[in-house]
């Protein structure tokens, strides 16, 4: 057994560490049936904590079926990703197991359970995924894919997802050019790489025209109707409100488009709202949004797990590790010039 530094690493020592026998070692670190899942799960933390990384089994079933780990969120999006992700898995002969992680769920456990299958390869489309995670899932040689780009990917990884700095600098750009000057944002949450990049592709678009982003015109929200609902009735109370909204997504969007509504607030006249996504109802509700291209990230990153697989079992190299796709403005009925 070889840790990731080219250490060698007894059974006997594993064993010791996780205070079990050499015999229920071996059926963790083979896959094999026979223990319990405290013990399993004791020694995965172990293997972890030394660093060993499996070899996958050449007399271990793998499956021609591909995992697909989605949030826990009503998004939208995820149908447009379903939907590309099966239609390019159809198109390549391979299937598509789908896991979403609830609020109660253990995610590693999950995991563990996931990889347990021998999948050709795992999508996971998770915004916080965590380093220990990455690990795990290195361990078994077993090729992932991770959705919505980050700071945190590295080059060790497979990386795909849009150009959310691009994005948020488009929608800046653009109630900018129309002439606002006090702009709200509903963020998603903190944790969010993608929101964080959004942000500051958006405080760009303000600095170019000399503006700054005001700290109480920021809504930290959760990619939710209800976190729109909420940022909009503050953000439409105060004595000088915002003549345009930025959401971070378009669900966000829904929630401040309801408050508007509600108070006879006139969109585009009075307030200007604009989304990311472009997922329904966007299209129509005629929303300007930052169109994100979930169909065709879904299609490349099955694409990319496949050809991952192939060249791994050739002894190449794996090429292709990050795949950026360009956000597009699409503008609508809801953004429009200030009132004078």
């Amino acid at each position: 057994m070889m840790t990731n530094e080219g250490r060698k690493v007894t059974l006997a020592e594993i064993a010791r560490r996780s205070g079990v026998s050499i015999a229920a070692v071996s059926k963790v670190v083979n896959g094999r049936d026979g223990v319990s899942d405290a013990t399993r799960q004791n020694v995965e933390r172990v293997l972890e904590q030394v660093g060993y990384r499996r070899k996958r089994q050449l007399d271990a079933k793998m499956s021609s079926t591909i995992e697909v780990i989605l949030p826990y969120t009503d998004s939208n999006g995820i149908v447009e990703f379903l939907r590309g992700a099966t239609t390019q898995a159809n198109a390549m002969g391979v299937g598509i197991t789908v896991s979403e992680p609830g609020p109660r769920v253990d995610r590693y456990e999950l995991f563990l359970q996931i990889l347990r299958r021998n999948p050709l390869g795992v999508v996971v489309e998770l915004p916080d995924i965590t380093d220990k995670e990455r690990r795990l899932f290195r361990s078994r040689s077993i090729p992932f894919v991770i959705v919505d780009l980050g700071r945190g990917t590295s080059d060790e990884s497979l990386s795909i997802g849009v150009d959310n700095w691009t994005g948020g600098l488009l929608a800046g750009r653009h109630l900018t050019s129309l002439g606002h000057r006090r702009i709200a944002v509903v963020s998603g949450p903190e944790t969010s790489e993608s929101s964080s990049a959004r942000m500051a592709g958006f405080a760009m678009a303000l600095k170019e025209k000399g503006l700054y982003l005001d700290p109480e015109m920021v809504w930290t929200g959760s990619y939710l109707v209800e976190s729109g609902y909420e940022a909009a009735m503050k953000l439409l109370s105060m004595r000088e409100p915002p003549t345009a909204i930025f959401g971070f997504n378009d669900l966000s969007c829904l929630g401040v488009l309801q408050v508007a509504a509600r108070r006879r607030i006139v969109v585009p006249e009075e307030l200007s709202v604009i989304g990311f996504d472009d997922v329904f109802p966007a299209p129509a509700i005629g929303l300007t949004t930052i169109h994100q291209p979930f169909e065709e990230i879904a299609q490349e990153s099955v694409k990319m797990l496949v050809n991952a697989k192939n060249q791994q079992d050739e002894g190449r190299h794996i090429v292709d590790r990050r795949i950026v796709m360009t956000p597009k403005l699409e503008v609508r009925q809801t953004t429009a010039a200030p009132r004078a």
